[in-house]
């Protein structure tokens, strides 16, 4: 597995579907090493594999890089498969525009070995990208506005050529949305053989049942989480961006506190634009109902004292392993109608969907289902059978097992 982020150290999107991959293939007898970028070089036996740390300078851990440090990483694959059979062909599962290693190693001269290359593709870079530009407001800060328009330009000049490349040299590409697989059409034209496949978190593959588990251990960081006053506690737990809605998800929060709605609420996730967020917060008179206290060690707990979780996302291409954490918890679920959200609930059923980007709309879903607790119980009920229908262990690793026997039937054939 080829990716970028180390999957061992972050908690990001990138990282919690590596981890998923990595455990679902080793769920299928399968010997799984993930090859990534860090500040040094290591080589470790982790539980969700063998995990070969690349070290690369360390301005330069960013997708926009990837021409600096891709050939790191081949080099480093490269290595690895010197010690191995090289009667053997190669089955390599790449992520987004990490591609480009695969690519390279198989059109490299002097390669003889098979190589099988499928690339799970969840956005390009410039759907990663361009929202966050496009989101940005004046209060965000103009040194932010010029990081996101650097990350947009470097995205659109050198990610897209990167991605072509790697995408080009894959014999299939996984997507998870009809979504995606429409956004890879509008970009590039349909020149790649796309499959959707289902995908899942690696809280997916943690043991226990969550929605059925005692009383856990441990407990929320102290004083994280506003007083319990009776009402209903909302979590949302997204990163701190102008794609994700957080400004959006407050103007609901002041506009139900001024309609007399009772709730508390609780902000998790790290992000470039937490201060103004916890600035616009004590600007609109929400201090004491609403904590905004950044990363914290574990969700878990969060998620089972939560009455309802809300994701306000304006673009969401890549899906949210964060609902899908939400469902297998067993909470209510409100969140927005974009991009491919609408493929994983159903509104009414499994969730609410409110428009992105409409703060009276948001409050109006979250307003139903904070006043009616049969409504969270109906909600939480149906999100919690489409999450063990769609996104468990269990038919994850189907899924990936079989896949793989495809592929390496391919390679051998």
């Amino acid at each position: 597995m080829i990716t970028g982020a180390n999957p061992l150290r972050g908690g990001g999107g990138l990282e919690t579907l590596v981890r998923a991959h990595a455990r679902a293939a080793q769920a299928s007898d399968r010997r799984v090493h993930v090859f990534c970028v860090a500040h040094r070089d290591r080589v470790t036996a982790t539980p969700i594999g063998v995990v070969h740390e690349v070290a690369v300078p360390r301005h330069t851990i960013t997708g926009a890089f990837a021409r600096l440090y891709s050939p790191r990483l081949e080099r480093a694959l490269r290595a690895h498969l010197a010690r191995t059979d090289s009667a053997r062909p190669v089955l390599i599962h790449a992520f987004g525009p990490y591609s480009i290693v695969g690519a390279r190693l198989a059109r490299r001269p002097g390669t003889r070995r098979r190589v099988a290359l499928v690339t799970s593709v969840y956005n390009t870079q410039l759907s990663d990208h361009g929202p966050i530009l496009a989101g940005w407001r004046r209060e965000h800060g103009i040194a932010n506005g010029l990081r996101y328009l650097g990350r947009y330009a470097a995205a659109r000049t050198i990610g897209t050529r990167y991605e072509r490349a790697g995408y080009d040299a894959s014999c299939l590409l996984l997507v998870n949305y009809e979504a995606v697989r429409r956004l890879l059409h509008e970009q590039f034209g349909a020149r790649w053989d796309i499959r959707r496949v289902p995908y899942a978190s690696d809280t997916a593959f943690g043991g226990a049942d969550t929605a059925q588990a005692p009383e856990p251990a441990p407990v929320p960081v102290p004083g994280t989480i506003p007083a319990d006053d009776g009402t209903p506690l909302l979590l949302c737990i997204s990163r701190h961006d102008a794609r994700k809605g957080i400004d959006v998800l407050l103007g609901a929060l002041a506009e139900l506190r001024d309609t007399g709605v009772g709730f508390r609420a609780c902000l998790v996730g790290r992000g470039e634009l937490i201060d103004a967020h916890r600035q616009l917060a004590a600007r609109l008179g929400l201090a004491g109902q609403v904590s905004i206290p950044g990363q914290v060690p574990d969700v878990g707990p969060y998620l089972r004292r939560a009455d309802v979780f809300v994701l306000p996302s304006l673009s969401e291409s890549s899906g949210s392993l964060s609902l899908l954490e939400a469902l297998q918890a067993g909470v209510a679920v409100v969140t927005t109608s974009c991009d491919g959200m609408p493929e994983d609930v159903t509104d009414g059923k499994s969730a609410l969907l409110a428009p992105p980007g409409e703060s009276r709309g948001l409050a109006a879903a979250l307003a139903r289902v904070l006043r009616d607790p049969a409504l969270r119980r109906r909600l939480a009920a149906g999100g919690h059978a489409v999450h063990e229908a769609r996104f468990s262990a269990a038919a994850f690793t189907a899924w990936l097992a079989a896949l793989y026997d495809e592929l390496e039937l391919t390679a051998t054939g």
